[in-house]
């Protein structure tokens, strides 16, 4: 359990450095609704992870120094990008900026000397975590609050020092982690296909943030084709392994839980878009965390498998489904993810 655990906290920790990625592509591009949207939910999903790494005994430093990436990514890249807008004052991004060299500066050191150093946050650092998350949001949405942000950075100054006196990062005794794997070795015929899932998903966010929905509509399908052949193959050459495991639920996340969902928010912003896209896609992730945990106890699924969002979301927009419904549809879709019914496997 912990181990499956531990799985799933490392696919949230990548799934928000994507979402960090898709944010400033959205804000560069001035979709406002949509990158308020996902600068929420990846800010969520760190607090999910948060939650997870605080339930887990042993956390690898790895695991540690990606969270930690991509909350610092997340932040600065909206600070940076709003400052560059003439949202917030250029000196917002200054302190964030000085106080994460700070920190990684001082992680330099302290790893040169003790290579069995960890990150271990502080109260204030993740007060000023807070804070900071809190004062980008009206930032976002075009109405930057003066006292928020600096409240922010006063906070974050205060942290900054208290960085300065006692470092994240202490050294602790322990066996150092086992080498990186060689990624090429690691990467079988089945992953191509999982790794065009991947390809997919992306284009097809990139088509709807563009407004060119008829191709990220099709490049849904193809996702879903890339899906159902990358597990026949690995069958086909017997080569189904935990990494192509892994691989392919990072990929489904991506490819029918965030790009249906940047599909549908291009096409309608209203308060209940946002609710039920939210639920949506925290639904597929709750989806697949029940699947790596329960797939080798049951014959078929238990809810609705992840990947038909890549075939009902196509189909519903290709027949010519009006946009309004697209939020009741999502929400109908989310329930159908976490609920309890069992659905037979194909060619079961």
């Amino acid at each position: 359990m912990l181990e499956q655990r531990g799985r799933f906290s490392q696919r949230l920790i990548f799934l928000r450095l994507l979402l960090a990625a898709i944010f400033i592509i959205l804000i560069a591009k001035e979709k406002v609704m949509l990158s308020a949207f996902f600068f929420i939910v990846a800010g969520l999903l760190g607090f999910i992870e948060g939650i997870i790494q605080k339930r887990t005994p042993a956390i690898s430093r790895r695991r540690k120094m990606l969270d930690f990436t991509a909350d610092k990514v997340l932040v600065n890249a909206a600070a940076i990008t709003l400052a560059l807008k003439d949202v917030v004052p250029y000196w917002f991004p200054a302190i964030l900026l000085a106080r994460d060299v700070m920190t990684v500066a001082g992680a330099a050191i302290i790893l040169k000397r003790n290579q069995d150093a960890e990150l271990k946050p502080t109260m204030m650092g993740k007060m000023a975590l807070f804070f900071q998350f809190v004062a980008l949001i009206p930032a976002i949405l075009g109405y930057a609050d003066d006292i928020l942000l600096v409240l922010s950075a006063a906070i974050t100054i205060i942290s900054g020092v208290e960085a300065f006196l006692r470092s994240e990062f202490r050294p602790v005794r322990r066996k150092r982690e086992a080498a990186q794997f060689s990624m090429v070795r690691m990467i079988r015929l089945p992953d191509l296909f999982t790794m065009g899932n991947v390809a997919c998903g992306i284009l097809s966010i990139m088509f709807a943030i563009n407004d060119q929905y008829g191709y990220a509509a099709g490049l849904m399908l193809g996702a879903a084709a890339f899906d159902f052949f990358d597990g026949k193959v690995a069958r086909w050459v017997g080569q189904q392994r935990e990494f192509g495991r892994e691989l392919d639920s990072l990929a489904d996340t991506i490819s029918f839980g965030v790009a249906p969902a940047i599909f549908a928010f291009s096409l309608i912003q209203t308060k209940l878009a946002i609710i039920a896209f939210t639920i949506f896609v925290f639904c597929g992730i709750l989806r697949l965390a029940r699947y790596n945990i329960t797939s080798d106890r049951t014959e078929g699924f238990i809810g609705m498998p992840i990947t038909l969002n890549g075939i009902l979301i196509p189909v519903v927009y290709f027949a010519g489904l009006d946009a309004k419904w697209y939020p009741y549809l999502y929400l109908i879709l989310g329930f159908l993810m976490v609920s309890s019914m069992k659905v037979r496997k194909f060619g079961a």
